[in-house]
This record gives structure tokens, C-alpha cells and sequence, in this order.
């Protein structure tokens, strides 16, 4: 490549988008332009992440270098009793289905965001923050008209979010969610941002605001402290690294689940020759299917238990094991989350994946900082166990999984989604299709999905009466078929390098997908 200056970004957002771009345009790397991408999208997309949440970041450097930047939610050094809490249910209906999550104050894990962002670009930045942040400034104090996509997500999540009245302040100060053609601003998050940028993130992790949360929350059911702000660090992390056919998979590790059932789904099908049944047949469909399955239950048996395992991914990827499960696999034959997911990539050759939740929100907002704070320990999906039973000071699991795939040596995809327990569906369909039917990427994001959760096998359209007929599972099962392509099926926005190393963006159109190609 002889141009190396530039890049391309996939996103959820025109604004995300953009505010990536005006950074590769100013010169900067794919690292400057991940952080102003990620700045925006607490602004352009408040309802799916926030400076008060977690994420994932994975990165494969020019030197070809790659690991994970872990900045997810930390749960409290110290556990307060549960009839203290300021903890209770909210129902988020998801058009036709309820599901029950928790907010409050209580239902708050340590954010890790901030340090995150500011930790890369203290590593690999060559811009200064107040640049970088300049683009979501602008946005947050000017405003934008919030369109159809975004009015349904403030809908949905609103029961959580305006649960306290901080949260009212920040999503409804009107009294009534934003709809269609409101104006939408976060002056107090600008202003915010501006001070951090300036200051740097001790500001949030042992200043006034680290000292006012925890003060709040000692009076009023929260279990965060100063003490937990302070000590919070950033782990990068080696990632799983595994092979599928020629290709080399590299996701997120333990104590993270999403990118271990993705490859464990992978290495599932990996013996059987996917590519000669023909995309979307019902053979294909069958094995796809009972690979979710199996991948589901042996999350269940083997890997929630020893989650903090030091030996985990030697376990469950054990030989005999997987040829037991994949066994199982051919004798079978015979929810909505509040996340979202960028891919950026420079012609350095630095790609990046990168993931990050809010979840509901807890409803809280600091007083004065425009952050909507998670409500992570009120996540079903994220507390397997049960609530108030996570362990002290510890990562808490996600089922994110920014992934980047590697052909001979060299990146070809950075992929990823939001959707909670989707997620490993969608990434390892969308490595499948890559990888076993040989698909250009563009093609890859089209393609209709299916996804298998508690006996339901969801299924979107674009599959033959034929093929939707004659899937062949074991035991009771459930069939939804989906009247079009929806946000449940995730929002994978992609980013890869063609044959000849051109870099191209696609947007899942499930997610309002937008992207920028910067020369």
C-alpha cells in the first residue's frame, strides 16, 4: 500500500462515524480515530453505551502485535447487603416480549471507559485528547434531531433509565423521552468531557466525582466507594487466538464468555464441510443451529463455574472433550442489548475492534456530569450465577467479542455487534460465510441469521420454505420466523482489506450502520 495515510470505519452511527473520520483526515491513526469514535458514540448513541459503562477493545497493530484492551465493568470491592441496596426490577418491553433487568444504585459496577480510552491513547495516540474529543463537543452542545431509529431506543429503555430522577434530568427533562425531531444535546456531558480532556482521568477515577458517587452511595444503596474508583486499572489481555480451516481467528478471552462460544461454535462445525452445503440450505441450517445449541449448554455446564479459572480455555477446548460435542453435533443432524460496535482500520495497518454496553441504564446520573451510569450488576446475562452472588473486585463476564481475522498472517476483517446473547451467534455466522462460503464481506452482512436461545430458534427471512421445513433438531423446539431483518440479529459494522490490501467499511443495516472511507 503506498498511501498509508487515511482509513476506513464502519460504525452505528453518521456521527460516529464522522467524528472517526475528521481524525484520519487530520492524520492521525486508527487509534486517534477509535477514540473520537468511541467519544461519540455516548453522545450519538446514549441509549447503547456511555462514559459510565465497559467495552472491549482489539487491536492488531502494524507490527503485528495484537491484543485486548479490557475496560469493562468491575465489580465492587466490597458487597453491601441486599435489604440496604437501592436496587429493584424494571420491565423493557421489546415489542411483543418483556424482559425484567434491575437499575438503581445498586446495580452499578465500577466503569471502565474512561481510563480505557484514555490508557490507548496514552499508548498509541499521536493526537492530543483535546483534538480528539473536539468532533463530540460539537455534537453534544449543538445538538441533533433525533430520528425514528433513535426515538425507539429511548422508548426502550427508558423504564431503566428514568428509573431515578438523575436519569429523568439526562433522558427526559422535559418530562417525556425524546422523540422524532427533538432535539437532542448533552451539554453537561460536553462540558464534562472538556474538563477530563484537559485534566486527564484521574479527574473521574480520584477526584470530585469518584468522591461524590461514593459518598451518595454509602447514604443511599449503592456498593461503589472512592476506594473502588482509585483502584480500578485497565488489563490488556492476550487474546483467544484460534485456528479455523486456513484462516486464524482472534477474539475476546476469558473472563469474558462472547469470544469463547464463538470459537467454540467454530471448532464445532470446523469438521464438517460447511462450504459444499450450500449457504442457508437446511443441512446447513441444522448444523449451524445444533452448533448454538451444544455451544449454549456447554457455556451452562463447563464454562460459568470456572469463569476466573486460570486453565479455563485449556478445559473447555479440550480434544477429547470438543470430539465428544462434535460428535453430538452429527448425531444431531441425523433478547435485545444496549450495545454497540465500531471497526476501524488505517492503511498503517493498525485494525480495531471494538465493543462497548451501557445496558438499561441504572437510572443514575453523577449530579452535574451528563453520565449516564451502567446498570451491569443488574444484567441477568451477565450474572449467571444470580444477582447479589458475583464475587468481589472482579472483571464481570460479557458476551462481547470484537474479533479480527486473520488470512496468511495479515488482518482481512475487523467485526463485531451489539445484542447481548446474539452476539456469538452473529460473529460466528459472519466468520463462517467468510471463511467456509468464501464470501466478500459485503455479501457476509446481507446474508439472513438465525440465532438459538432456550430452545427458540429465531430465524430471519430470506432463508426457502424448504430449508426453514426441514431443519432437523432433537427435543422441542420452538421456530420464530421474523417478518424482516431486525436489530435483534445484532449490528455487526465491519472493516477489511481486500485481496490487493485496499480497505473497505460496510454498515449492518440492522443498526443503522454508516461508514467513511478517508484516502
Amino acid at each position: 500500500m503506498k498511501n498509508r495515510k487515511g482509513g476506513v470505519i464502519a460504525a452505528g452511527s453518521e456521527f460516529t462515524a464522522e467524528a472517526a473520520a475528521e481524525i484520519l483526515k487530520a492524520g492521525g491513526n486508527a487509534y486517534d480515530a477509535a477514540i473520537a469514535a468511541a467519544w461519540m458514540t455516548f453522545v450519538a448513541e446514549p441509549t447503547a453505551t456511555s462514559a459510565g459503562g465497559g467495552g472491549f477493545i482489539n487491536i492488531y497493530t502494524e507490527q503485528g502485535k495484537s491484543f485486548l484492551l479490557d475496560c469493562f465493568a468491575q465489580t465492587p470491592i466490597q458487597k453491601h447487603s441486599l435489604e440496604s441496596l437501592d436496587f429493584f426490577p424494571v420491565d423493557i418491553d421489546y415489542g411483543g416480549a418483556i424482559q425484567t433487568f434491575h437499575a438503581g444504585r445498586g446495580s452499578i459496577a465500577l466503569p471502565g471507559m474512561i481510563l480505557g480510552l484514555f490508557d490507548l491513547h496514552k499508548k498509541f495516540g499521536s493526537i492530543p485528547m483535546i483534538e480528539l474529543v473536539q468532533p463530540t463537543l460539537k455534537v453534544a452542545k449543538e445538538g441533533f434531531l433525533v430520528d425514528a431509529f433513535l426515538e425507539w431506543c429511548f422508548k426502550l429503555v427508558g423504564p431503566a433509565a428514568c428509573s431515578l430522577e438523575s436519569g429523568k434530568s439526562l433522558f427526559a427533562p422535559n418530562g417525556e423521552l425524546p422523540k422524532k425531531g427533538d432535539l437532542w444535546k448533552m451539554t453537561d456531558f460536553a462540558n464534562t468531557l472538556e474538563y477530563l480532556a484537559k485534566n486527564g482521568s484521574d479527574e473521574f477515577y480520584r477526584g470530585e466525582i469518584a468522591e461524590k458517587v461514593g459518598k451518595d452511595f454509602a447514604e443511599n444503596g449503592g456498593h461503589l466507594s472512592r476506594k473502588d474508583f482509585e483502584s480500578f486499572e485497565v488489563v490488556y489481555r492476550n487474546p483467544l487466538r484460534m485456528s479455523y480451516r486456513e484462516s486464524e481467528v482472534i477474539t475476546n478471552p476469558p473472563p469474558s464468555a462472547g469470544g469463547s462460544m464463538v470459537a467454540f461454535t467454530l471448532k464445532l462445525m470446523e469438521q464438517k464441510k460447511i462450504g459444499k452445503m450450500g449457504f442457508g440450505t437446511a443441512e446447513h441450517l441444522s448444523i449451524l443451529a445444533s452448533a448454538m445449541r451444544i455451544t449454549s449448554a456447554a457455556r451452562n455446564e463447563n464454562f460459568d463455574n470456572h469463569i476466573y479459572d486460570a486453565d479455563l480455555v485449556e478445559k473447555f477446548f479440550n480434544q477429547t472433550y470438543m470430539q465428544t460435542l462434535q460428535d453430538e453435533l452429527s448425531e444431531s443432524i441425523n433478547k435485545h442489548g444496549s450495545t454497540t460496535h465500531f471497526s476501524v482500520a488505517d492503511r498503517k495497518g493498525n485494525f480495531i475492534a471494538m465493543t462497548s454496553s451501557l445496558g438499561e441504564g441504572s437510572g443514575y446520573v453523577p449530579a452535574g456530569t451528563g453520565i449516564m451510569m451502567n446498570n451491569m450488576l443488574g444484567e441477568e446475562d451477565l450474572n449467571p450465577h444470580g444477582f447479589h452472588r458475583w464475587p468481589e473486585n472482579q472483571r464481570i463476564t460479557s458476551m462481547m467479542a470484537p474479533t479480527i481475522v486473520l488470512k496468511n498472517g495479515r488482518p482481512t476483517i475487523a467485526t463485531g455487534s451489539g445484542g447481548a446473547n446474539r452476539i456469538r451467534s452473529v460473529i460466528a455466522q459472519i466468520v463462517s460465510n467468510f471463511i467456509d462460503f468464501k464470501m466478500e464481506p459485503n455479501e457476509v452482512l446481507e446474508k439472513p441469521r438465525i440465532h438459538w436461545e432456550n430452545d427458540t430458534l429465531d430465524i430471519e427471512p430470506g432463508f426457502t420454505e424448504e430449508a426453514k421445513k426441514h431443519i432437523n433438531l432433537p427435543g422441542k423446539l420452538r421456530k420464530v420466523y421474523w417478518e424482516n431483518k431486525a436489530f435483534y440479529f445484532g449490528g455487526a459494522h465491519t472493516v477489511y482489506a481486500d485481496r490487493k490490501g485496499n480497505l473497505h467499511a460496510i454498515g449492518d443495516k440492522r443498526r443503522t450502520g454508516a461508514v467513511r472511507e478517508v484516502k
